[in-house]
């Protein structure tokens, strides 16, 4: 998603798109780490994989907000894709964030997932903060 956003904010260059990729591939794998790392239950939690994957999945959208700002004829419903799409992303991350440092209701990992995923504590699904069945919606 974060590369269709990226394209509809003009980054068209194949290197660019590559290092979006890039950058991206690297978030998720940093939290693949932070999931391994850190099983739920373990204290204290070391947030070390959660915040090199923020600076990582941080740069393709300073890079989108940079073309953005800096371009004159942006159509409109780009803005909407951007700032919605952004939402979703930062969702998942102050989840997680929320998650590992037992705040509130998320002293229980399975809120968090449910938060996040959508299903209910007696297995109904229900929409979560970033439901995937809805963001290619927002880009197409």
């Amino acid at each position: 998603m974060v590369v269709l956003v990226a394209m509809y904010a003009g980054i068209t260059q194949v290197s660019a798109i590559i290092t979006i990729i890039g950058a991206n591939v690297a978030m998720i794998l940093f939290g693949w780490v932070q999931e391994r790392s850190n099983p739920p239950g373990r204290r204290p939690a070391d947030l070390a994989p959660f915040w090199f994957g923020c600076v990582a999945g941080a740069a393709p959208w300073v890079a989108i907000t940079v073309n953005l700002v800096g371009s004159d004829d942006v159509p409109t419903f780009v803005y909407g894709i951007f700032f919605s799409l952004f939402a979703f992303f930062m969702s998942f991350a102050v989840n997680q964030w929320l998650q590992y440092r037992q705040i509130g209701p998320w002293r229980d990992y399975g809120f968090g997932e449910s938060v996040y995923h959508g299903a209910e504590p007696g297995g109904e699904v229900r929409p979560g903060l970033a439901d995937r069945r809805r963001v290619p919606g927002l880009t197409f």
